[in-house]
């Protein structure tokens, strides 16, 4: 084939497996965190709020048609809209076709057990994700 490369085959993975450009996976701790940051000029330790992710999830199925999968660290809570702290809204659960919770480990990669379930659970969907 013209301007392929050896076992380049588009729309499938080198493993032979479609993508699935229907769904994507989305880190609700990055999108959380930076739209705290960035928006809202959260300055604390750990920026996090809801409607960042409530926008994104708005976005991704609403107006771009995705089914979303969210990954979280199980248990999290964050800020939302009144200011209180909550587990995920029911609201932004149900934007989700799932949400996969990630355990709380007590080591050293505790910092990117998320973002590895994040890539997981990507890979197994072979679709795209959001960091």
């Amino acid at each position: 084939m013209p301007g392929s490369f050896r076992g380049f085959v588009p729309g499938m993975d080198a493993t032979g497996r479609q993508y699935d450009l229907s769904v994507v996976v989305l880190s609700f701790a990055h999108v959380g965190g930076t739209y705290a940051t960035k928006v809202r000029k959260d300055t604390s330790e750990k920026p996090f709020d809801w409607d960042g992710v409530r926008r994104c999830l708005l976005h991704l199925t609403q107006e771009v048609g995705l089914q979303v999968v969210g990954c979280m660290f199980e248990h999290f809570t964050g800020r939302d809209r009144n200011g209180s702290k909550v587990e995920v809204p029911r609201d932004i659960k149900n934007m989700c076709v799932s949400i996969q919770e990630t355990p709380r480990l007590i080591t050293q990669n505790q910092k990117t057990a998320d973002d590895e379930m994040t890539i997981k659970c990507a890979y197994r969907r072979n679709c795209r994700f959001f960091i």
